[in-house]
C-alpha cells in the first residue's frame, strides 16, 4: 500500500523505519543494506523482482553459487530482455526490515528495489521533507531491532 502525506507529517528519518530520499529523474532513490555494502536503489513498483544492480554493483556483492538462472521482462520501452538472477548470500536491510538472501538480478540499469519486496511494506511518502516510511501491517505491535519479511522463493 503507498500512502502519499502532502503536508509533510513524517519525523526526522531514524534509519529505523523513516528514511530520506532523494530524485534522480523523478525516482525516489535511498539507501538500502546487502551484507557489507550500502546501495542507492530506485523505489520501483513498475519492477516486478526484488532487487537489480548493474554489473558494477553485483561484482560487491556475495552470492550463492551461480545456478545460471535467467530471469525474462520487458523494459519500458518493450523490449524482451533475459538477464542473470543471482541469490544472495546476504540479507537485504531496510532499516529495522530484513529480507533473507533475496534473488537479484543483474542488469543493465540503475539499481532497483522492486515490487517483491515493496508489496509487503505500507509506504508513506512525505514529499515535502523527502521522506519515506517502511512499515508493516502488524508494525504496531511488533517492537524488536530487527524483524525479518518473508520473500517467496524464485520462479
Amino acid at each position: 500500500r503507498l500512502v502519499i502525506e502532502r503536508g509533510g507529517a513524517l519525523p526526522p528519518a531514524d534509519g529505523d523505519t523513516v528514511f530520506d530520499y532523494r530524485l534522480e529523474r523523478g525516482v525516489p532513490v535511498m539507501y538500502v543494506g546487502l551484507g557489507d555494502c550500502r546501495v542507492a536503489v530506485g523505489i520501483d513498483t513498475g519492477f516486478a523482482g526484488w532487487l537489480a544492480v548493474p554489473p558494477r554493483v553485483a561484482e560487491l556483492l556475495h552470492f550463492e553459487r551461480d545456478r545460471g538462472l535467467r530471469v525474462e521482462s520487458q523494459n519500458i520501452h518493450g523490449t524482451v530482455v533475459r538477464e542473470p538472477l543471482r541469490r544472495s548470500r546476504d540479507d537485504l536491510r531496510i532499516g529495522r526490515y530484513r529480507a533473507p538472501r533475496p534473488h537479484v538480478v543483474v542488469c543493465d540499469c540503475s539499481p532497483l528495489l522492486g515490487a517483491r519486496v515493496l508489496s509487503r511494506f505500507v509506504i508513506t511518502f512525505d514529499p515535502r521533507h523527502r521522506r519515506i516510511r517502511f512499515t508493516t501491517p502488524r508494525a504496531e505491535v511488533a517492537t524488536p531491532r530487527e524483524m525479518p519479511i518473508r520473500l517467496p522463493d524464485a520462479p
